[in-house]
């Protein structure tokens, strides 16, 4: 895929790209996982979860409010034979999308496949494309949300420098009931400290 917004992004362990055509398997399996979604929502229905992907691979502008979809990938892809290896080396997607144009506001999330959950992957992926965003893409603020029981991700958003910046109470609707969400946010000031 061409380079396309200063993409793609390579660490030691991990490289991030564009999401393609070619990513609708792990596409699939992300959103109609059920235990990725644990902490989102209702695994997604494959008619809607397709309209959804073919939205995620138009062109994207950083003003538009639709989300830029990018796809992890491990830098040392397991061997072929590895029960681990699925879709080549692709584990998980990262996204984007402006929700204050003015104030230059980004929300983000990250899903990663439950076999390469724990192993430093989503922080490794949040501390790359946190300079990216401040700096290719000229933001000034990164906010995220997570359920309240989320451990995982409070851990990862809060090692990458997010401040907890409130609770927001019954915001998600999971396994039939409401659930709060906290509110974090990073800001370009706090990436300099």
């Amino acid at each position: 895929m061409s380079n396309v917004l200063g993409l793609p992004l390579e660490s030691e362990n991990i490289n991030i790209r564009r999401l393609g055509q070619p990513d609708w398997a792990l596409f699939c399996r992300l959103y109609t996982d059920k235990e990725v979604m644990a902490h989102i929502g209702k695994p997604y229905e494959l008619k809607p979860l397709k309209t959804k992907f073919e939205q995620r691979l138009k062109s994207w502008h950083r003003d538009n409010f639709e989300w830029l979809t990018l796809v992890i990938e491990l830098a040392n892809p397991p061997a072929p034979d590895s029960p681990m290896r699925k879709d080549h080396a692709s584990i998980g997607l990262f996204g984007i999308r402006c929700i204050n144009i003015e104030s230059r506001i980004v929300e983000m999330y990250m899903l990663i496949e439950k076999e390469h959950s724990g192993h430093g992957h989503a922080s490794e992926t949040l501390a790359r494309l946190t300079p990216y965003i401040f700096y290719n893409l000229n933001y000034h603020k990164i906010v995220a949300c997570c359920t309240t029981d989320n451990i995982t991700a409070q851990q990862t958003l809060e090692h990458n420098g997010f401040i907890k910046e409130g609770t927001i109470r019954q915001n998600s609707f999971i396994d039939e009931h409401f659930v709060d969400d906290y509110y974090y946010g990073l800001l370009i000031d706090d990436h300099h400290r």
